[in-house]
């Protein structure tokens, strides 16, 4: 107990004297998808699966009695998923070209169970006629309505909302969304993705405005999943060293001023200085600056000698992950070209 608690003390002591002498420095950059689409597609058809099969009809009608089941009221309701995913892919890094076939609802299980796999022929046909490159599936929805009277959970079955009275209970009303997605790609192969169990889209309706919330939930899960499959930007924050030695604190001075060349002009003075703190500390803010100029490569190489001239595990830490940075950038060539 003791030996953890003096561990503890170190800790936060190493973290709060690194936090006093380092300044950060954003950088952006891009995030791959999750789900890896090639760049050369760049049309997508959106399709509608959530139809519900007669051989379902009676479990379906069960779970709708006891889970106040709305997919069955409207299934329309489910185009609303397709739009959030089809303004995310138009507005992507990779601007796909998106057809939604709004006329046709094809027929799955009409609950949260994954339905047979389309045929390729089938996929093939639908790419075919509206010149897509793959197809995306809305293979299955469940949207339930939930209420909690004065705090305890319970199932509400709707038959229409109705207001509670001044005097009687007040009601806590939850939307929840459940959704299952398969990607298809033409001319046969394997499922790009086939994703179930999206975290529950859950939002409190006010009874004035119940529809309108249930829209925009819809409209959000759908957008949801497409920045599951598609790349965006993100910016990362580093930390660079601002102490140690007057080289390092001039450096530090002129990349407060976005001078980064003149900045590693003074850094590289402080790796040749042959004291411990000023070269793991100057090596380590050259591997930021090549960061921050977009050259990996030699980020990572400064890194290492951080850590393997001096021990300096940050710099094994930082190394680590221009890694894995680099193998985001590779992926997401792979998915855009650029």
């Amino acid at each position: 107990m003791n030996r953890f608690f003096y561990a503890s003390i170190i800790f936060v002591s190493v973290v709060l004297l690194m936090a006093a002498c380092t300044a950060t420095v954003r950088i952006n950059t891009v995030q791959p998808a999750a789900v890896n689409i090639p760049k050369e597609f760049k049309k997508v058809l959106l399709i509608n699966r959530t139809g519900e099969d007669p051989n379902y009809k009676q479990t379906n009608k069960i779970e709708k009695m006891l889970s106040g089941d709305w997919s069955k009221r409207n299934p329309r309701n489910t185009f609303k998923v397709l739009e959030g995913l089809g303004a995310e892919l138009t507005n992507s890094m990779k601007n796909y070209q998106v057809q939604i076939l709004k006329d046709t609802i094809f027929m799955g299980t009409g609950n949260v169970m994954f339905p047979e796999y389309l045929k390729p022929d089938f996929i093939d046909s639908l790419a075919n006629k509206y010149e897509a490159d793959f197809v995306i599936a809305l293979e299955t929805f469940d949207m339930d309505m939930i209420s909690k009277v004065n705090g305890a959970p319970v199932t509400f079955n709707v038959v229409g909302i109705v207001a509670a009275t001044p005097m009687g209970p007040t009601y806590t009303i939850l939307h929840v969304t459940k959704l299952g997605w398969r990607i298809y790609p033409v001319g046969g192969g394997s499922l790009i993705d086939q994703r179930m169990g999206i975290p529950d889209q859950t939002v409190l309706l006010q009874l004035p405005k119940a529809k309108e919330g249930v829209n925009v939930a819809l409209f959000d899960a759908g957008s949801f999943y497409g920045d599951r499959i598609t790349p965006h930007p993100i910016t990362l924050v580093r930390q660079f060293f601002t102490s140690g030695s007057s080289s390092i604190k001039q450096g530090a001075r002129l990349a407060h001023l976005g001078k980064w060349d003149e900045a590693a002009d003074r850094w590289a003075v402080g790796t040749k200085s042959g004291r411990r703190k000023v070269g793991k500390r100057s090596y380590y803010n050259m591997a930021v600056y090549y960061e921050v100029m977009g050259n990996l490569d030699e980020a990572i190489k400064m890194a290492e000698t951080s850590y393997s001239v001096y021990g300096f595990r940050e710099g094994l830490r930082y190394s680590n992950m221009l890694k894995h940075r680099r193998n985001m950038a590779r992926r997401v060539d792979e998915q855009t070209g650029e």
